[in-house]
């Protein structure tokens, strides 16, 4: 995972918790990977295709960016992740009669937008522009000029930024 500077340690974690077989289908399963509440993806229990990419979940986080910087261009910052992520997580709650959310799923929730903010974007301001943010969550591609982090992610540097982001949800 040299892509996203992912510490070695932290890539030995996240196969620890897979288990010894398994197909790329299995990803889909509801709470393996897959959870209620995902940031572009619908819950489950309104799901035909798991892997489907909610764009209305999308458009809705993406608007949920700040400008940032001379140029004007804009970001989500942890605090906009953190309430989009709460957000979901309330909806979810709501309309999903059948919603789950275990301390594993929260846990894998929020350390998929840790890392969205820390590997996909700008780890040292734990931002990412509207632009990638589209191309990794919409296009599932890494755009042209993505620049992996200088800084390896860790297993700390995860956790510090789901206790942050939750945190942060929590104090709205």
């Amino acid at each position: 995972m040299k892509v996203y500077n992912l510490d070695k340690r932290l890539l030995d974690l996240i196969f620890l918790a897979l288990p010894p077989n398994f197909t790329l289908a299995d990803l889909g399963n509801p709470n393996f990977i897959d959870h209620d509440a995902s940031l572009v993806h619908d819950d489950s229990f309104f799901q035909v295709e798991p892997f489907k990419v909610n764009t209305t979940l999308v458009d809705e986080l993406l608007s949920s960016a700040t400008v940032s910087g001379d140029h004007g261009s804009r970001v989500l910052t942890k605090h906009s992740v953190a309430r989009f992520r709460r957000r979901r997580e309330l909806e979810s709650a709501r309309e999903n009669p059948e919603f789950s959310m275990s301390a594993l799923a929260s846990f894998v929730a929020n350390g998929e937008a840790a890392f969205v903010l820390q590997g996909l974007g700008d780890f040292n301001s734990a931002t990412i522009s509207v632009e990638h943010a589209r191309s990794f969550l919409v296009d599932e591609r890494i755009p042209t000029d993505f620049q992996p982090s200088k800084t390896p992610i860790t297993i700390t540097s995860v956790l510090l930024a789901i206790a942050e982001l939750k945190l942060r949800a929590w104090l709205g």
